[in-house]
């Protein structure tokens, strides 16, 4: 039997758990990436972040990190500029994020939990919530009013509300975004963002970077040189080419696909489907059945929240940047996604703050 731990790196779950718990105890869901969250100490961190050597090997270790594994991880992270030296208040040893981490951490804020809120709202008319959608696991239909939420029941395998999501797009509120993770409902049905880039051939490895940093902000490929992605990604392209230095060699333009193809079809030769269900479907087969388990417990013990919450949030945080949330009319009718959310959401609300007094616990 494979290992459920051998798909998480050393270096992956720290820099997950500085992204969950080494900024501050951080915002609710439907705060986080709007900025209107609570910030401040982290739970195991001082003021700036930095956490003790001797804390990270005990964190690390409780969802099966070795020590040896965990300084490799740091030296490798430290060498590659995301983390810096630094002393606790009281002078003890450790790491804090560098300004550069900061960044990218409160970008992937942005885009991990900056629209759920929305999505829900969506896709759920009426909801209370993205949080609310995943407590109650069961999507509104067309024309049905929405009751309150029940606390903590999961989503259960083969649940879809994509009736719902296209209800809400025929109602005005815009297509949702079928994909969960994405960045939420569209403004303007069939809105794509076009990025069309030419670089110098002594500069090719800007060329490279390029491409990998679009297909990380979840584009697909139009056509050589010409990549494309939902409207709604554009402020963060932006920031993240005149952050990087590549923006003189972007030209960015947005509009409508007007043919010829139908463009449900051309979205299928824009981005590979099948690979990012499958991806969805390989968060959902570890992870629902972690969020079921949960349902069925009485009482959230710290430690045990904070193992499954840390892998939970290491294996989710990659799918919104691989998916970037296309309207459901254009994905199939079985598009696992939206299901995948709501799992996550429910982890996120049950286990994050049980896990937080974990940390504390293995910071003193």
């Amino acid at each position: 039997m494979t290992d459920p731990l051998a798909q998480y790196t050393p270096r992956s779950l720290i820099v997950t758990y500085y992204g969950a718990y080494g900024r501050g105890i951080g915002p609710a869901l439907e705060d986080r990436g709007t900025g209107n969250g609570p910030g401040g100490r982290g739970a195991g961190s001082s003021a700036d972040g930095t956490v003790p050597v001797a804390t990270l090997i005990r964190l690390l270790g409780a969802v099966g990190v070795d020590p040896p594994s965990v300084r490799s991880a740091v030296s490798r992270l430290k060498r590659r500029g995301l983390l810096v030296a630094a002393k606790t208040a009281d002078g003890a040893a450790g790491y804090a994020p560098s300004e550069a981490a900061v960044q990218l951490l409160d970008d992937g804020d942005r885009r991990i939990f900056g629209r759920l809120d929305a999505y829900c709202c969506a896709t759920r008319p009426g909801a209370g919530g993205f949080a609310q959608c995943a407590r109650s696991g069961q999507p509104a239909q067309p024309g049905q009013r929405t009751q309150p939420a029940q606390p903590d029941q999961p989503a259960q395998p083969g649940e879809s509300s994509r009736s719902a999501s296209r209800s809400a797009s025929a109602s005005g509120l815009g297509p949702a975004s079928g994909a969960g993770p994405g960045p939420g409902p569209e403004k303007e049905p069939g809105d794509w963002l076009l990025a069309v880039f030419s670089v110098p051939e002594q500069e090719r490895h800007k060329r490279h970077l390029l491409r990998s940093r679009l297909a990380r902000l979840g584009f697909g490929t139009a056509a050589p040189g010409v990549w494309i992605a939902p409207a709604l990604l554009r402020e963060e392209t932006r920031h993240t080419l005149e952050r990087l230095g590549l923006a003189s060699y972007v030209d960015l333009f947005q509009g409508e696909h007007a043919g010829f193809a139908p463009t449900a079809d051309a979205v299928r030769r824009w981005w590979d489907l099948d690979a990012l269900a499958a991806r969805h479907h390989a968060f959902l087969a570890t992870h629902e059945p972690v969020l079921q388990r949960w349902a069925r417990r009485k009482t959230v013990p710290p430690a045990d929240a904070y193992r499954d919450y840390l892998l939970a949030l290491d294996s989710w945080r990659a799918l919104p940047y691989a998916d970037p949330g296309l309207p459901p009319g254009l994905l199939p009718d079985d598009w696992p996604g939206e299901r995948s959310a709501r799992v996550f959401a429910g982890l996120h609300e049950r286990l994050r703050d049980a896990g937080a007094e974990f940390v504390r616990t293995q910071s003193g």
